[in-house]
């Protein structure tokens, strides 16, 4: 993608540059230090404010990029012969404020381009018919994390701004979901997913 520059203030030029400089330093001292899964690039961007909770279950491609204030976080016990929680795949970028969490797994393919504030989460804290009948009193964050399954999202897909995709999605490769839309289940490859009416 070319950019053209000429109708951007100077001091607008030296904040995008100085922002990109900085994630990419960013990327190389987290993997310099070995925060994540053996096997992930040391070609990454992370904007300001990125968190990242279990980071050794999480393994991420080549060419990854987050956005300012991220947080990525696998749940659960640390496991060295199990396989990331999270795997996201080559050039695959999300905008600010995006939240991706997993107890079971999240795989993400190559090339995915997500908006500002996408949600990705394979988890509830309880069940929710289960805490109705029996577990109404205990507060939500003291009932025990659930996922009924994995979410995989397919090779190009674009995931606009406030989408949420929740346990069990599947997202075929090609797939666009429209921004603010909630996924919960199979959305076709090369498709316009516009939510449930």
């Amino acid at each position: 993608m070319n950019r053209n520059f000429g109708c951007e203030s100077n001091v607008n030029v030296l904040w995008r540059a100085q922002r990109a400089f900085m994630g990419r330093l960013r990327g190389k001292i987290y993997k310099c230090l070995g925060v994540f899964h053996k096997d992930t690039s040391c070609k990454l961007y992370f904007g300001w404010g990125a968190r990242f909770i279990n980071s050794k279950s999480i393994k991420l491609s080549e060419n990854v990029k987050f956005g300012m204030m991220a947080r990525i976080e696998c749940h659960g016990l640390f496991d060295k012969d199990d396989p990331a929680k999270i795997i996201i795949g080559p050039g695959s970028s999300f905008g600010d404020y995006c939240h991706i969490g997993a107890l079971n797994r999240i795989i993400i393919g190559e090339n995915v381009l997500g908006g500002s504030g996408v949600t990705i989460i394979d988890h509830n804290h309880g069940s929710p018919k289960a805490d109705l009948s029996e577990t109404h009193l205990r507060c939500p964050k003291q009932r025990p994390l659930v996922s009924k399954a994995p979410i995989t999202i397919g090779d190009n897909a674009w995931i606009g701004d406030g989408v949420i995709i929740l346990s069990g999605s599947e997202i075929g490769s090609g797939a666009i979901i429209a921004a603010n839309v909630v996924v919960t289940g199979t959305v076709l490859a090369k498709t316009v997913y516009l939510g449930k009416k």
